[in-house]
């Protein structure tokens, strides 16, 4: 069976477009993870230099922290009512991508309400919080990041 020209070319083409397809999005997920380990490694080497320093520093660090992550929840708040523009303006599928506004406003209230109702008691482990609270908004940027696209 002979193949014609164009055929030969298919069978090059395409699995060298799945390789470096594979290659390039290989990638972006190990960039994510990356990020995510540097966070953490972050988080860690603040979280052990305040276990160090006294009391007064571990309850400002803690007032400091919640003054940042209300400061990005907010901002989470105001990129999704400019995404609400968006959606209006150019959605083809008005009730999908109002659910998904609604997921990400829902997702970005729920940490509000956690954030609001920590008690920070004596020296105890909020900095498991802090990473937490901090890994659940960078999963809500990336799930923005998406909707937008």
């Amino acid at each position: 069976m002979k193949l014609s020209i164009t055929n030969r070319i298919l069978l090059l083409v395409i699995p060298i477009t799945l390789v470096s397809s594979d290659l390039y999005f290989g990638e972006k997920t190990k960039t994510a993870e990356s990020k995510t380990l540097q966070n953490a490694k972050k988080t860690f080497d603040i979280s052990k230099q305040e276990v160090n320093s006294g009391p007064k520093t571990y309850v400002s660090n803690f007032q400091k922290f919640v003054k940042e992550a209300d400061s990005k929840i907010d901002t989470n708040k105001k990129k999704f009512a400019e995404l609400k523009v968006r959606f209006n303006e150019i959605c083809p599928e008005k009730k999908e991508c109002t659910n998904i506004l609604a997921e990400l406003e829902l997702d970005n209230s729920n940490l509000k309400s956690e954030l609001d109702t920590y008690v920070l008691e004596g020296n105890g482990n909020w900095e498991e919080f802090r990473a937490e609270l901090y890994q659940d908004l960078y999963k809500l940027d990336l799930a923005y990041n998406d909707a937008k696209q």
